[in-house]
């Protein structure tokens, strides 16, 4: 029988030789998942306490989700008013000579994102498509939780499992390569392992 000293032992040399291999896995397990995520927590609030000292809102304080609101509320020209004033109110508040807001394609995705305007043209476009805005946000809101359901179930759900062969090749081998993250994939059962680790199988188990 093993005992309890050797296995410290062989655990202080895995550590040892995939010490980086081994934290990367745990930060994405972290950042993905909700695995880890407490170890991540302080380093969070720290973080963001920085980034609201630094950053600058617009003064009426409105964002994204107002405008959203405001669609479903007054419509689609009140909402796309809201959101061009968002924009132009993030972009005079701006001062960061680093982080400016004013010019560059980066800058115009962020703006378009922070303010709104970016949801308001998707729907704008998809409403031209169909020829009804009720129907075109219907068939956003289903992309949507379409989009939602798939990261979850090829992503966040099959991590888990990758995760676990990651450690267990890491105690095993001397060398783990990074392409072992797609181990599922090289032997075609990643929907397989998703499927099998999802909430309802285990419990028929």
């Amino acid at each position: 029988m093993i005992k309890r000293k050797e296995l410290k032992q062989q655990a202080k040399k895995v550590v040892r030789k995939h010490y980086a291999f081994l934290i990367v896995a745990c930060m994405i397990a972290a950042m993905i998942t909700s695995e880890f995520a407490y170890s991540f927590e302080q380093f969070g609030a720290m973080n963001q306490e920085s980034v609201q000292t630094q950053s600058k809102l617009p003064s009426s304080g409105l964002d994204a989700s107002d405008v959203i609101a405001e669609f479903f509320t007054n419509g689609l020209d009140d909402s796309q008013k809201l959101a061009e004033s968002i924009e132009e109110e993030h972009i005079e508040n701006n001062t960061d000579p680093i982080l400016g807001l004013t010019n560059g394609i980066f800058a115009s995705i962020v703006n378009a994102l922070t303010s709104g305007s970016i949801y308001i043209e998707i729907i704008a476009a998809t409403s031209s498509l169909v020829g009804s805005t009720d129907l075109a946000v219907m068939i956003l809101i289903g992309l949507g939780f379409l989009f939602i359901f798939l990261i979850w179930f090829y992503i966040r759900n099959v991590f888990a499992v990758v995760l676990r062969r990651i450690f267990l090749e890491a105690r095993t081998y001397a060398k783990v390569p990074f392409t072992r993250y797609m181990f599922l994939s090289h032997v075609k059962k990643w929907s397989h392992a998703s499927l099998t680790h999802t909430p309802s199988s285990r419990q028929w188990k």
